[in-house]
């Protein structure tokens, strides 16, 4: 997702189906509290709010 791939593509990469990327995103804006509004792109402030892993 920071790479800016698409759904699909992060699907193809992992050998996962559509689907359960598109369940783990939703998952992923929920637990970062990213709602789907006007404020922009939920994949675009998603990169920024997830915290360091380290």
């Amino acid at each position: 997702m920071a790479e800016g791939l698409s759904g699909q593509a992060i699907a193809a990469q992992l050998f996962l189906g559509d689907s359960a990327i598109g369940e783990y995103t939703t998952s992923m804006f929920g637990e970062l509290g990213l709602t789907d509004d006007d404020n922009g792109n939920r994949r675009v402030r998603a990169v920024p709010a997830c915290p360091e892993k380290g």
